[in-house]
C-alpha cells in the first residue's frame, strides 16, 4: 500500500454544477482551507445525508471519515450545505437557511458522538443562483 499525506480535513460538499471547483476552493481558502489540506465528498445534499439522507448514504459518509481518518489522519470533519439546494426542496430561502442552520448544528452533534476526537466547522454557501458565491465556515 501507497504512503498515505496527512490532510488536515474532510470536506463533505454538495455535488451542484453550479459551484465550480475553482471557486470552491477559493471559498475554502478563505476559509483557512487551503488547497491540498483536506480531503474532499461530493454528493448530493451533502451532510443533509447525515441526518434526512437513506442509511445507504449516511453509511458511506460515514466510512469516508473513517477512511480519511485512518488514512490521512484528519482533525476536523467541514460541511458544507447550499443555498438553492434541490436536496432540500424547500423554495422560500429564509426558511431553507433555517433548516440548514439547524441541520447544521445536529450533524455536529452527531459526528462529535460517533468521532470523539474530531472537530466539526460547518457553513451554508450563499450565492448558489447567481454564482456570486460567499461562505463563513464556523466551528459548531
Amino acid at each position: 500500500m501507497a504512503n498515505h499525506v496527512t490532510m488536515n480535513s474532510l470536506v463533505i460538499c454538495c455535488i451542484d454544477g453550479r459551484m465550480k471547483l475553482s471557486a470552491l476552493a477559493e471559498l475554502f481558502a478563505q476559509n483557512s482551507l487551503p488547497e491540498g489540506t483536506y480531503d474532499k465528498v461530493f454528493l448530493a445534499g451533502s451532510g443533509m445525508a447525515l441526518i434526512k439522507g437513506t442509511m445507504t448514504e449516511e453509511q458511506a459518509l460515514l466510512e469516508q471519515i473513517r477512511l480519511a481518518k485512518k488514512l490521512h489522519q484528519i482533525n476536523e470533519v467541514v460541511v458544507v450545505l447550499h443555498d438553492d439546494c434541490g436536496a432540500y426542496r424547500i423554495h422560500d430561502p429564509i426558511a431553507e437557511a433555517e433548516v440548514q442552520e439547524k441541520d447544521l448544528v445536529t450533524i455536529a452533534q452527531k459526528l462529535k458522538g460517533i468521532f470523539l476526537n474530531l472537530g466539526v466547522r460547518g457553513g451554508i454557501i450563499k450565492g448558489t443562483a447567481s454564482g456570486e458565491l460567499s461562505l463563513a465556515l464556523e466551528i459548531l
